[in-house]
């Protein structure tokens, strides 16, 4: 299956027909069904197509199947906000020209809108949203929850919080096992002042960060939790200087202060 997509790639790349490559080594029909991947082959005759295209079929199929382990890890990185990591990952896949034949074509697309979010990039970011708009409905249910998630980040960034609430609240919890639209959506309940749900929100986002060991992304969600309580009368106003004085330590710690950034 792999080994099909890659001929067909690299053929296409050298601007080769499929006559053409198959010349003196099998005919242009056997070359189509490899390509789709609907026939068996010798290995003598994927060797030979690879030597003709000057590639190594081996080392161009393990990078082939770690493509979703890679962009799994690149999203692991934007939800913990380690810029450093997220940017080195981003370069290398802007070079992964497999990406563009894997079956997560979509998901590194998403992501990348994801990423241009995180940049303050919202025009770039949209005009992926649009492209993965008009096959929305093809996607796979957690790309479909992303797709959703990038474009509930999107609208907060226009400043549309309803409409961010809504699409949020549209992810399936349990096809989506990144549960940091959480914070977004306390975020979002927070800005159109409805502190109840932001602070429920924010707290199970806090659940999240913890088991996913997100030291900084848990101070935010804390964060968030007190600006809700600050001026309830019904609460401890000693409790709560003690919790935001321990907030102010935990970032102390960790230099979280550099971090410069908005609770989003």
């Amino acid at each position: 299956m792999y080994e099909g997509k890659i001929i067909k790639f690299y053929r296409e790349k050298a601007q080769l027909t499929q006559e053409q490559l198959g010349r003196g080594i099998c005919s242009d029909t056997h070359i189509s069904k490899i390509e789709r991947g609907s026939t068996e082959y010798a290995p003598e005759i994927i060797t030979l197509l690879s030597k003709r295209l000057d590639i190594n079929i081996e080392q161009e199929a393990i990078r082939l199947k770690n493509i979703r382990t890679r962009l799994l890890h690149w999203h692991d990185v934007i939800i913990e906000q380690l810029f450093e990591d997220m940017d080195k990952l981003n370069n290398e896949l802007e070079h992964e020209h497999l990406v563009q034949l894997s079956d997560y074509k979509a998901l590194y697309s998403l992501l990348k809108a994801r990423y241009y979010l995180m940049h303050s990039q919202p025009v770039n970011a949209f005009k992926i949203i649009k492209q993965i708009n008009k096959v929305a409905h093809q996607l796979p249910l957690y790309e479909t929850n992303l797709f959703k998630h990038v474009l509930g980040m999107y609208y907060m960034t226009k400043q549309d919080y309803f409409k961010a609430i809504d699409t949020l609240n549209a992810i399936v919890y349990e096809d989506y096992n990144n549960h940091e639209y959480y914070y977004h959506l306390a975020v979002a309940y927070h800005t159109v002042q409805s502190p109840i749900m932001a602070y429920y929100y924010a707290e199970k986002s806090l659940v999240f960060f913890k088991s996913i060991n997100s030291f900084l992304r848990v101070i935010d969600a804390e964060m968030l939790m007190l600006i809700q309580v600050k001026d309830d009368k019904n609460r401890d106003f000693k409790e709560t200087i003690r919790r935001f004085e321990k907030l102010l330590l935990s970032c102390d710690i960790c230099n979280a202060y550099s971090k410069g950034k908005s609770p989003a």
